[in-house]
C-alpha cells in the first residue's frame, strides 16, 4: 500500500511540475508576443535593476508590466567580469539614476534589448556615464557630437577608465578577447 501511494505522489508531483512549466512557457511566449510592436518614442518608466553600465531593467506601464531590458545607446561600459571597472562603473550608474525616468527608446540591438536614451529632468545619464569617465563612446553606429565631446572631456581629466591604460578602456575588445 505504501509503494502504491509513494507512486501516486510521484505522478502527482510529476504532473504538477510539468503543467507548471507549460504554463510559464505558454505565458512567456504570449508576453512577448504582446511586446513585438516596436516601442517608439518617449515613456516614463520606472528603474528596477541596474544590470551594469549600460544595461538596465525597466519597467513602462504605458508600454508593458514586464520587465524590459534597456541599453544605453552609443555607450560601451566596462564589463561585469572586468573585474573592478565593472563594478565601478554599475556602481555609478546606480548613483545617478533616479527611481522614475524618461526613456527614448531607439528601437532594438542584436540581443534584442532596447535602445534608446535615459533621462530625467533635462539630464542625459547616456552623456554622463561618458562625461564621468564611466563608459566610453560605442563608435560602430554614428554617436552624438556631444557624446564623442563628453568621452574626450574625461579621457583628457583622466577620469574613471581612462585614469590608467588597461581593457577597461575598450570592452568591445575584452568580449573579443573572451570570447
Amino acid at each position: 500500500m505504501a509503494s502504491v501511494q509513494r507512486f501516486l505522489l510521484g505522478k502527482t508531483a510529476y504532473l504538477v511540475i510539468s503543467s507548471t512549466v507549460i504554463l510559464v512557457l505558454y505565458f512567456s511566449s504570449y508576453q512577448s508576443h504582446l511586446l513585438s510592436k516596436p516601442i517608439q518614442g518617449e515613456q516614463t518608466c520606472y528603474l528596477t535593476k541596474v544590470v551594469d553600465g549600460d544595461t538596465v531593467e525597466l519597467i513602462c506601464p504605458e508600454v508593458s508590466r514586464l520587465h524590459l531590458r534597456f541599453r544605453l545607446q552609443d555607450i560601451d561600459a566596462p564589463e561585469m567580469g572586468q573585474g573592478v571597472w565593472g563594478q565601478l562603473s554599475r556602481q555609478q550608474l546606480i548613483r545617478l539614476l533616479p527611481s522614475q525616468l524618461v526613456v527614448e527608446f531607439q528601437g532594438k540591438d542584436v540581443y534584442q534589448r532596447y535602445l534608446g536614451i535615459l533621462k530625467s529632468n533635462g539630464i542625459d545619464f547616456n552623456e554622463m556615464m561618458l562625461k564621468t569617465g564611466m563608459a566610453r563612446v560605442y563608435k560602430n553606429y554614428h554617436p552624438m557630437e556631444r557624446y564623442l565631446a563628453a568621452m574626450a572631456y574625461a579621457r583628457e581629466k583622466k577620469l574613471g577608465i581612462w585614469s590608467e591604460q588597461g581593457l577597461q578602456q575598450n570592452p568591445k575588445r575584452y568580449r573579443r578577447l573572451k570570447n
